[in-house]
């Protein structure tokens, strides 16, 4: 590693005596530049940029304090060595306050020279690493950014309660969580194309093209395309806003979002919920919003909640049930759930007193709500495109209809549930063992198996009893076990081949599992 260094004096044979030592005794030293004058300092210095600067305190023109106090803030990361024949103790208080570490009294030693300079390549050294690891920190920041925005995105979408919203606002520096949502759905032109697999393809290319004109053209989040539906949060400065321009803008964004696709053999259906403050507030704009998308009344590709036909946008049932229909349906418990949703449906249609529209409502909102499950699971839903409740004239309907879907999604869960718990867990377990030791991460591993990142956590947690990380980390450690059993295996090598690219990082996790050392449990293990 090589060190770019100034000489500022204005005596040539200081000058002279300083270049010897450091040539001699500092190979790795480079002397660039010497200035006569403080004036030349600065200008030496702007133009190399050096590492390293010894500044004469006396010089003509500007003095050595002038000169770093020139210098400090076009070059933060300079370290400056002041030089005197004289113990100014003025000066040495405000070089201080400059930043100046490293004071050199003439005539100086070439051992307090040499001391000197190497000190400051140690710190300069120090701070290059400290950069490089910041740098890479950011980089793998920027890397996680879109995953944390999906995952932030899903989970408004799916309703969860989370302690994890402030973590994910933190990490995309959302200071002020304010906005809507839009709820996109896609859908063939014709019923033939329904489940075609060119569709199917294409729509992984329409949803990538609609992400990006959406995150060019607003400050938005968006979700993952699940099934043929995606969620898009527009996110609002904190400033007042009247609600018919937010809701002007909102319709103007969406409509130009579905004019990309005029000539695409796709139909896009937006949903748009109002503005609304919080994370609560972007879930309410995407219930409402998801309302919009499904509403039967307005023939339009572009839905706004608040242009929904004026009728009760509240219903008698409490939200603690319909949090309890939402989990007996994710659990894949039929019966429950269609029980659960008579009772309620009771509840709705004694208030109602005859009005239709209001129970229609209901069992709009109803499925729309529970059908997000089955979207969360990436369940294929064949013909809900096609859902509508317009048709349905009497309570007696509405009931028939109503327990169809509800069985029906509750049904697929249960059968996803056998599915996925039986295969999908033993599967990423297979691929972690066969790659244990490469570079692995949750969110690459969830992509690979069609699954959310969340999803894949939980079903370790839930099913596994035990953390992904964990038991990671477990296959790493076990194959270190057996290869610690070869003596003429290297711990740095071992390292490496089992995962780790910093062997003092591998040193740690060991002994914290195993409390042990590598170098121990070798010695135990071969003894």
């Amino acid at each position: 590693m090589s060190y770019k260094l100034i000489i500022a004096d204005d005596e040539q044979i200081e000058r002279d005596k300083l270049k010897l030592v450091i040539q001699r005794e500092l190979p790795d030293v480079a002397v660039v530049a010497e200035a006569k004058n403080g004036r030349q300092a600065v200008q030496l210095g702007i133009q190399w940029q050096p590492d390293m600067m010894m500044v004469d305190i006396k010089m003509p023109g500007l003095d050595g304090l002038q000169v770093v106090r020139e210098l400090s803030q076009s070059l933060p990361h300079t370290k400056f060595v002041l030089i005197s024949a004289y113990d100014y103790f003025d000066y040495a208080q405000e070089a201080v306050s400059l930043g100046v570490k490293e004071y050199l009294l003439k005539p100086a030693s070439k051992q307090q020279i040499t001391e000197t300079i190497q000190r400051l390549t140690s710190e300069i050294e120090q701070e290059r690493t400290r950069r490089r690891e910041e740098a890479q920190l950011r980089e793998k920041v920027a890397q996680l950014l879109p995953v944390v925005e999906k995952e932030l995105a899903l989970l408004l979408m799916l309703d969860e309660e989370t302690g994890r919203f402030d973590t994910y606002a933190q990490l995309l520096q959302l200071k002020e969580v304010k906005g809507f949502a839009i709820a996109v759905t896609f859908h063939p032109e014709t019923a033939a194309e329904d489940d075609s697999l060119a569709f199917n393809v294409n729509k992984h290319r329409w949803y990538e093209k609609l992400r990006s004109k959406v995150k060019e053209w607003s400050n938005s989040l968006v979700s993952p395309l699940l099934w043929r539906q995606m969620a898009i949060f527009v996110l609002r400065g904190s400033q007042a806003e009247e609600a018919y321009s937010s809701r002007v803008q909102a319709i103007k964004l969406a409509r130009r979002l579905c004019g990309l696709f005029a000539q695409e053999p796709i139909r896009l259906q937006f949903g748009i919920g109002n503005v609304y403050a919080g994370f609560d507030g972007l879930r309410r704009s995407y219930q409402e919003a998801m309302l919009a998308v499904k509403d039967p009344s307005v023939p339009a590709s572009v839905h706004h909640y608040g242009d929904l036909p004026l009728c009760e946008k509240s219903f008698a049932y409490s939200l603690e049930q319909e949090k309890a229909l939402l989990e007996k349906v994710r659990l894949g418990k039929v019966e429950e759930s269609v029980q659960l949703f008579h009772c309620m449906l009771d509840e709705v249609v004694r208030s109602a007193r005859g009005d239709m529209r209001y129970v229609r409502r209901f069992l709009l909102e109803c499925v729309t709500v529970v059908s997000r499950v089955a979207f969360e699971y990436q369940l294929l839903l064949e013909d809900f495109s096609r859902f509508c409740v317009e048709d349905l004239h009497s309570p007696a309907e509405v009931r028939q209809e109503g327990e169809f879907w509800i069985g029906r999604i509750a049904r697929l869960m249960q059968e996803e549930r056998h599915r996925r718990t039986a295969s999908v867990l033993e599967q990423v377990k297979q691929y972690l063992q066969q790659h244990f030791a490469e570079e692995i991460k949750l969110e690459e591993v969830a992509e690979k198996f069609g699954i959310s990142p969340y999803y894949l956590s939980k079903l370790f947690s839930q099913q596994g009893q035990i953390t992904f990380i964990d038991y990671l980390t477990e296959l790493r450690l076990e194959a270190a076990k057996r290869l610690l059993a070869d003596p003429g295996k290297g711990l740095k090598e071992i390292a490496y081949d089992v995962g780790y690219c910093n062997p003092n990082y591998f040193s740690r996790v060991f002994k914290k599992k195993t409390g042990l050392t590598p170098s121990e449990y070798r010695k135990a293990l071969l003894e």
